[in-house]
């Protein structure tokens, strides 16, 4: 029997319910076909990308439950991932990561409630990480003395977080624990070591920020300190040396202050003035004929000519003019060694050249001179 065709009233109430269920059926797999791409961007470890993707779909959806679930389930992956990082005690990963997860709290709202950690967790984990990687690596630097890489620690991870105030209020209380340290050494007469530690801290002082308005000194005490420190290891030495005719010990001196304080723009003023008086000082001796002291003052000023050449303005003589005195030193003491010998005056000769010698004292023929001499006054006394 053939089948009998509907009825056409039936045939076109029947039709919109297919329509619509076909609809239904399209946007249910074109809301499949775009869902949040959580998963591969995990994998890629590019958690603030999934936080975003979910946080722009749940704003459009929030009633999605399927939605809700998936972002509690990622977010908790993400907690996860920094619990593991935090037990492998790799804790720069893990405070990045719950960083992430606290900056992004606000925006799991309601259902904030059915995760398994709330706001306070994380920032406890988060402190741990910080005392694991900024407070102890720092306490151990103040421990060593090296006050410099405790504060290159907290200025890097004061980078990295500006706004923590826990870790400001850390970083302030190392700076004030250091310049202690310094006052302390200063009150010891330990100047050489209190300014160091001034040195330090006047160098990073313009990473201080905010806090400098509330540390308890000011960067003009440190200069202060900084420079009764490097008159009482630098100045006071070296003028004695300079009183008692040890130039050599002088320059030593500045040397070795400027080698830990190349910037010291003070210091460096005072080495030249200090070397400029040398040379006067060399200048008048040789006005006055005593060429032993100016020929000695010219030759530790060649040989140290090395460390005048970075100062500025640059030294008021040069190595050419050095040479040339310490020549002239030599042919005058020479000659009135010779002038004596031939009169006779084996004694005077003697000493003309020894003086030579206390400046040049690798002179083979002056040395053997010296020995002649020597041997005929010996021969003349045992008659």
């Amino acid at each position: 029997m053939l089948k009998r065709p509907l009825p056409r009233a039936l045939a076109w109430a029947i039709l919109p319910c297919l329509f619509l269920s076909a609809c239904a059926l399209a946007d249910k797999i074109m809301t499949k076909q775009t869902p949040v791409e959580s998963r591969p961007v995990l994998a890629e470890g590019e958690f603030e990308k999934a936080l975003d993707d979910f946080k722009a779909a749940y704003e459009k959806t929030p009633r999605d439950k399927e939605l809700t679930a998936n972002y509690v389930r990622t977010i908790e992956e993400i907690r996860g991932t920094a619990d593991r990082a935090l037990g492998q005690q790799e804790y720069a990963r893990a405070g990045t990561i719950y960083r992430l997860l606290l900056n992004s709290y606000d925006d799991f709202g309601a259902f904030a409630a059915k995760l398994t950690f709330n706001k306070a967790h994380l920032e406890t984990a988060l402190k741990e990480c910080r005392i694991a990687t900024v407070d102890n690596p720092a306490a151990q630097a103040v421990r060593d003395r090296n006050f410099a890489r405790a504060l290159d620690i907290f200025r890097a991870a004061r980078k990295e977080n500006p706004g923590n105030t826990d870790l400001a209020a850390k970083y302030q209380g190392t700076v004030h624990e250091i310049k202690v340290i310094g006052d302390n050494a200063f009150g010891a007469k330990d100047f050489a070591r209190a300014g160091g530690i001034y040195r330090v801290l006047l160098d990073r002082y313009g990473d201080f920020g905010a806090f400098a308005a509330t540390l308890p000194f000011k960067k003009v005490q440190l200069e202060t300190a900084l420079k009764e420190c490097r008159i009482a290891t630098v100045d006071n030495p070296a003028a004695q040396a300079v009183r008692s005719g040890n130039f050599a010990k002088a320059i030593d001196i500045f040397k070795a202050a400027l080698k830990e304080n190349p910037g010291d723009a003070n210091l460096a003023a005072k080495y030249r003035t200090t070397v400029n008086d040398f040379k006067t000082a060399g200048d008048k001796a040789f006005a006055s004929k005593n060429f032993a002291q100016a020929g000695r003052v010219s030759v530790v000023l060649l040989k140290n000519f090395a460390s005048f050449e970075g100062l500025r303005p640059p030294v008021a003589f040069s190595m050419e003019a050095l040479t040339k005195e310490v020549a002239a030193c030599r042919e005058s003491l020479t000659k009135t060694g010779l002038t004596e010998y031939r009169r006779g005056n084996l004694v005077k000769a003697i000493a003309a050249w020894e003086e030579l010698l206390s400046f040049d004292p690798d002179n083979a023929e002056i040395k053997k001179a010296v020995n002649t001499a020597k041997i005929q006054l010996d021969a003349i006394k045992k008659k």
